[in-house]
């Protein structure tokens, strides 16, 4: 069979550039060196009747966020969503509600008016922004240093920054510019964030069915180079097999695309671009509870150290076994952390600590756990040094090969990034092929 688009990658950047070409008419083919789909999102039942995520992964900003957008405005079709309820805080062996709104500011017992009141104008102000290059290239600490908070409203606006970036206490670093376009989004879209009916596993499976429509997906398939002639892609080389197509969308981390081609043809702005690309970083750990432990179902997080977590099966009961529970939770970790062992052991143990002062009787429940350490979360940061215009384009120097995936430069915070370059990457080679 001849594909009009080869995919190297069946994570979502792979799978959503390759339904949109698919469902535009294009015969695509992916590759996967792996045996399951998804990449860093992938979904899957790990124990009988648990369905588990790979960490969190939440659909930001609801029915406006990027994955409903996309399944309603390119699949037309409507993605069944469950929004998150209240979002908890535990701060100080103390349970709040999380003040995202502007409502639940003036509620929140964790500050005074005048603070109500400095928090509140920060997050209406993020309407009014025009996204540009200063923003971008400011960090959230300079951008706040002239405001006068006190330290109540710093300690939530670094929450929230946490929260929105999947970070830990990096304002010094992130950007302004993202962080607010996040708060932007968040309060235009009326809800924080929304998980898929059926849980991960049914966006993928949806995304394959669209893809094996007109093309084929090729798991346990590692790609060896990219064949490239001329500063033109001409196909693929696997297991001494050349596959020919005239486009090429390396789906996978920058650093993983640059080993399959010969960095001499392209630009030494790129090369710098790649090797300036950060990941987050964090640690992981699902559970599987032998019974109900809390009826919290919205995000939950604490301070110091900051995680965020959630009852997954309070959101939708099939994920997990009759009266048993699905609990996720991930501690954002800086990267010189996260190759030290002994540090990441003793995160682990921390946690586990901190869960049954939380839930009292938690390790008591405990039927299964799965401690994961994750050298990559998202494949960038957003810091003022990874933004989306310092990211490589979807759109490479060579005729033909295309980028998607979460180390390029979709717009947005976190795993979206995956989605709008897959998005992106898409409509460029459409336009491209002028279809």
């Amino acid at each position: 069979m001849t594909f009009d688009v080869l995919i190297v990658g069946g994570g979502f950047g792979g799978l959503i550039s390759g339904a949109i070409l698919a469902n535009k008419g294009l015969k695509v083919k992916i590759f996967e060196k792996k045996n399951i789909l998804g990449g860093r999102a992938n979904s899957f039942e790990y124990k009988p009747g648990y369905i588990v995520d790979y960490g969190i992964h939440a659909i930001r900003f609801s029915k406006k966020g990027v994955i409903p957008t996309i399944f309603k405005k390119q699949f037309k079709q409507k993605l069944q969503i469950i929004d998150y309820g209240e979002g908890k805080l535990f701060m100080d062996n103390e349970w709040n509600d999380l003040p995202l709104s502007i409502s639940a500011i003036q509620n929140t017992k964790l500050l005074n008016e005048n603070e109500k009141e400095q928090l509140s104008q920060i997050l209406a102000g993020a309407l009014s922004i025009k996204l540009n290059d200063d923003l971008l290239n400011l960090s959230i600490k300079d951008w706040l240093k002239d405001k006068n908070l006190s330290k109540n409203t710093m300690k939530l606006i670094t929450i929230i920054t946490d929260l929105l970036c999947v970070s830990y206490n990096e304002i010094d670093k992130l950007s302004t510019g993202e962080f607010l376009d996040g708060i932007k989004k968040a309060i235009n879209a009326g809800k924080g964030s929304s998980y898929p009916s059926g849980g991960w596993k049914f966006i993928i499976d949806e995304l394959v069915k669209k893809i094996q429509d007109n093309g084929e997906i090729q798991t346990k398939s590692k790609i060896d180079k990219i064949i490239i002639n001329n500063n033109k892609v001409e196909g693929v080389l696997i297991n001494n097999d050349t596959i020919k197509a005239e486009n090429i969308i390396l789906a996978i981390p920058i650093n993983d695309a640059l080993s399959l081609i010969d960095n001499n043809l392209l630009p030494e702005s790129l090369i710098n671009m790649a090797k300036n690309t950060t990941p987050t970083c964090g640690i992981s750990i699902d559970f599987g509870l032998k019974r109900k432990v809390s009826d919290i179902d919205g995000l939950i997080t604490t301070y110091n150290p900051f995680t965020m977590s959630c009852f997954t099966s309070n959101l939708d009961p099939n994920v997990a076994p009759n009266n048993e529970q699905l609990f996720t939770i991930l501690q954002p970790l800086p990267n010189s952390i996260i190759n030290n062992k002994q540090e990441t052991d003793k995160i682990i143990q921390n946690i586990y600590t901190m869960l049954n002062k939380m839930f009292p009787g938690f390790n008591e429940n405990i039927s299964w756990k799965r401690p994961i350490v994750m050298p990559v979360v998202d494949g960038s940061t957003v810091y003022t040094s990874t933004h989306r215009n310092k990211r490589i384009s979807v759109k490479s120097p060579i005729d033909g090969l295309y980028f998607s995936g979460d180390s390029y430069n979709g717009p947005g915070i976190g795993g979206d990034i995956a989605h709008a370059s897959a998005l992106l990457c898409a409509q460029t080679i459409l336009e491209d092929l002028n279809i």
